[in-house]
């Protein structure tokens, strides 16, 4: 498949290891799943179950074959830190990261346990160059998962840290973690894609990015959501918001 990407926060996608299973209310509607179903029999996606968690051997070295740096979506189509994914493929991901430093990595996770046990596994030399390379985030799409998951993050991750607030299923209060050297560097929001989709309220919307904005920290307005996501647009108080971090911290 082509690297290229209509995802508004990345580059490109790298995606060495696909599939996942549903673990919480944002995965009711998760659009990689939907667009499994669509490859299935293709591209090595299971004929039978397109969205079992797979290992793509062939694409390890994918990032190497990427000359000009670029900014890098690990694993769009699953999740690197699922209980399925053998710890070998694990080592092989961030070893193709370590050995092509030119290019940023962004990894999302709902499994935010065995990737807080993964980084404390890593030798410290490792760790420290995967620091300057590697965004680590994950998926909170309620107050209920902020709490459960940020912890892991921000307590075991010395690089840049980010949420993703998407899809954004009711007021999200991320002040806790927003500020300070231990805090999140950046946040995604958006809405609920796909058939039966829910639109995101835009005061929940308008909250997250007022603590943002008053912490200083990016904030950045993926979509409203909703059936149709280009019907409800992105816009929010007559403006777009496209914040982000630098590539390079």
């Amino acid at each position: 498949m082509a690297d290229r990407t209509r995802i508004e926060v990345t580059e490109a996608t790298w995606n060495p290891i696909t599939g996942c299973s549903s673990v919480s209310e944002g995965c009711r509607r998760c659009y990689a799943a939907r667009f499994a179903k669509r490859l299935a029999g293709r591209y090595g996606y299971p004929q039978e179950n397109p969205f079992a968690v797979t290992v793509h051997s062939d694409l390890f070295g994918q990032p190497g074959a990427w000359r000009k740096p670029r900014h890098i979506f690990t694993c769009s189509m699953g999740d690197l830190f699922h209980a399925d994914v053998p710890g070998e493929a694990l080592q092989r991901v961030v070893r193709a990261m370590a050995e092509n430093t030119r290019h940023t990595y962004m990894v999302i996770t709902k499994r935010p346990e065995r990737m807080a046990a993964f980084i404390r596994g890593l030798h410290s030399s490792l760790r420290a160059l995967l620091k300057e390379i590697l965004w680590l985030g994950v998926t909170v799409e309620n107050q209920e998962r902020a709490e459960e998951r940020l912890p892991w993050l921000v307590e075991n991750w010395p690089g840049l840290r980010l949420a993703c607030v998407e899809p954004m299923l009711g007021p999200v209060d991320l002040s806790p973690w927003l500020g300070g050297e231990r805090g999140l560097d950046w946040v995604i929001c958006g809405g609920e894609t796909g058939p039966g989709g829910r639109t995101m309220d835009p005061d929940h919307a308008r909250g997250l990015r007022n603590a943002c904005l008053e912490a200083g920290v990016p904030f950045y307005l993926k979509h409203f959501g909703g059936p149709d996501k280009k019907l409800t647009g992105r816009t929010l108080d007559g403006r777009t918001w496209d914040q982000m971090p630098p590539y390079r911290r």
